[in-house]
């Protein structure tokens, strides 16, 4: 649904172009999401970390989110630009600048629910250890396409 919606906003050659890229921000966002999930899920089943410690792991992971998506989103962007090449009416520095903005927001966003879903199961009283990963995984591949398209849809807004 989420690319039907966006598939009549994008010409033919832009999303054939931009469709390449779907699979890579998605993955790497549900990647990111599970490894926070995880890491919380283990520190809340070995109590390895309450109260304020607890804000500083979830801040860590949101930062290592960041990093991660900085460096993959410079990476994932700059092949981007020689995949494009001018196949498009967008000069291809737009678009490897919007795939690599989208992917650094699915990676940072990834990692902060991902760290956020468990802690509130937990908090719920549900076991994260069950419950985590299927939400997480679902909804930052959910979250990760509408990220990767209003990106594009923002920079291209931008560049008319």
């Amino acid at each position: 649904m989420i690319l039907k919606a966006f598939m009549h906003s994008i010409t033919s050659l832009e999303i054939i172009a931009l469709s390449f890229f779907v699979p890579i921000v998605m993955a790497m966002g549900g990647n990111t999401g599970i490894q926070s999930s995880t890491l919380i899920v283990r520190g809340l089943a070995v109590g390895s970390f309450s109260g304020r410690k607890l804000y500083r792991v979830f801040i860590r992971e949101i930062a290592t989110g960041a990093m991660m998506g900085l460096i993959c989103g410079v990476a994932i962007g700059l092949w981007a630009h020689f995949i494009i090449g001018q196949s498009t009416s967008y000069h291809p520095a737009y678009l490897a600048l919007s795939v690599g903005l989208a992917l650094l927001g699915a990676m940072v966003f990834a990692a902060s629910f991902g760290s956020f879903v468990p802690l509130l199961l937990n908090r719920l009283g549900f076991d994260p250890a069950i419950a985590a990963g299927p939400f997480v995984t679902a909804s930052n591949d959910i979250t990760a396409l509408l990220i990767y398209y209003g990106i594009i849809m923002l920079m291209m807004a931008a560049i008319m």
